[in-house]
């Protein structure tokens, strides 16, 4: 038997026929199907990361135990050690730019940098307190947390301020700066505290929940949210007058971090099963995405498809969107066309001719090509799985690309489909 696949014009490929024949159908649109997709990085490390800050899509820095800070200035592709100078566990940093970031940790660990890290200077704290929450609003001003102490800088870390929290008992967790004057931080047994005034007083607000709270996220003086243990996700979009509690999907989740883009566009992290959160519509609905790794302790969100997330033994994740790509098999009968621009042709594992009459014998291979020659072959014995498991990228828009399978499969019924 000999079958033929006919021309293919791609443009675009789509995971399944059944989704692919629907875009024949109603025509397609490209960023409908894109999707956010999370990547193991390598970190060089076995230390658990707890704290990580995107400054852009390149740079970041992650923190964690004795004494680890990673900088990237590649997106991930290569994280280095800089040395610190301490053992202490690094829980936090918040990065202003490209050069100046601060990190926080135990007994009352402050560290600063003006040159991307390649020194990092301590600074006085005058405690030591476990500083377990950290946001920097520009290279002379930032709040620390940690206890029930909360300390402020206006002067790039010379001198770091006590202000007054008012709390006795309560642990704080997290802090989250819209500038100078403005911020939150959050604490155990679900309490919110909030400050118009550069930390002068700290307001109690009313979160409606008596959760531990780990981290807060402010995106301006009205919009933020926070989130805690119990699968707690708090929001607020009138200053914190009034804290809304939305529905994460999750059961019994301890939700440790939170980074929003803007007021719409937010991820949380945290759990026992590396669990991540999304939402693109302000948290009226929260889509569960696959990490890969089995804990999370921090996110840092860049634009609306990249973050970094960090967590586990030295796991560093990054979302990115990905379009364009097949994700699984396509059968396909009959002649189908579709625009090819720039595609990549992800050939993956699975039996490519199944017609419901049995194992037939023989093999089938697989020509994908264009005038120019041939692009991939692949070859497969019949009822087994294609032996290529590699990426094609396809960079020629102008040619027309031909799929052409073939096989002897003996006295078997004629294959329906490829």
């Amino acid at each position: 038997y000999m079958g033929h696949i006919g021309k293919m014009k791609i443009k675009s490929i789509i995971g399944t026929i059944f989704v692919f024949y629907l875009i024949l159908m109603i025509g397609f649109n490209e960023s409908a199907f894109a999707a956010i997709v999370w990547t193991a990085q390598t970190s060089g490390t076995t230390e658990f990361l707890t704290g990580v800050s995107a400054v852009n899509t390149n740079i970041a820095w992650a923190t964690g135990t004795n004494g680890v800070i990673l900088h990237t200035t590649n997106g991930g592709t290569t994280w280095t050690a800089q040395t610190t100078g301490t053992t202490e566990i690094i829980r936090e940093v918040s990065a202003v730019d490209v050069n100046t970031a601060w990190a926080v940790g135990t007994n009352g660990l402050i560290l600063y940098t003006t040159d991307s890290g390649t020194t990092w200077t301590p600074q006085t704290s005058g405690t030591t307190e476990t500083f377990r929450g950290l946001s920097a609003v520009d290279a002379n001003t930032a709040w620390a947390v940690g206890g029930t102490e909360i300390l402020y800088t206006t002067n790039a870390g010379a001198t770091w301020t006590a202000q007054t929290s008012g709390l006795t008992i309560e642990a704080l967790r997290g802090v989250s700066a819209v500038d100078a004057n403005t911020a939150w931080a959050v604490a155990t047994s679900g309490t919110i505290l909030h400050t118009t005034d550069s930390g002068t007083t700290w307001a109690p607000q009313t979160s409606g929940t008596t959760e531990t709270l780990r981290e807060v996220w402010a995106v301006d003086s009205s919009t933020a949210w926070a989130v805690g243990d119990a699968d707690t996700i708090l929001y607020t979009d009138n200053g914190g007058t009034s804290w809304t509690a939305q529905i994460s999907g999750t059961s019994g989740e301890v939700l440790i971090g939170v980074s929003a883009v803007d007021a719409n566009i937010a991820w949380v992290v945290g759990g026992g099963s590396g669990e991540i959160l999304y939402t693109t519509n302000a948290g009226a609905t929260w889509t569960a995405q696959t990490s890969g790794v089995s804990s999370l302790a921090e996110v840092s969100a860049v634009n609306t498809d990249t973050a970094f997330a960090v967590g586990g033994a030295g796991d560093i994740i990054r979302a990115s969107e990905v379009s364009n790509e097949i994700s699984g098999q396509i059968n396909v009968a009959g002649v189908c066309e579709m625009n090819l621009t720039t595609a990549s042709l992800n050939f993956v594992g699975g039996d490519p001719i199944n017609n419901g009459v049995g194992v037939g014998t023989g093999q089938i291979s697989e020509v994908l090509s264009n005038s120019l020659g041939n692009l991939q072959t692949q070859v497969g014995v019949y009822g087994t799985n294609w032996t290529d498991g590699g990426v094609l990228n396809v960079m020629d828009g102008s040619h027309t690309v031909v799929a052409t399978s073939s096989g002897n499969f003996a006295s078997k019924t004629p294959l329906s489909t490829n």
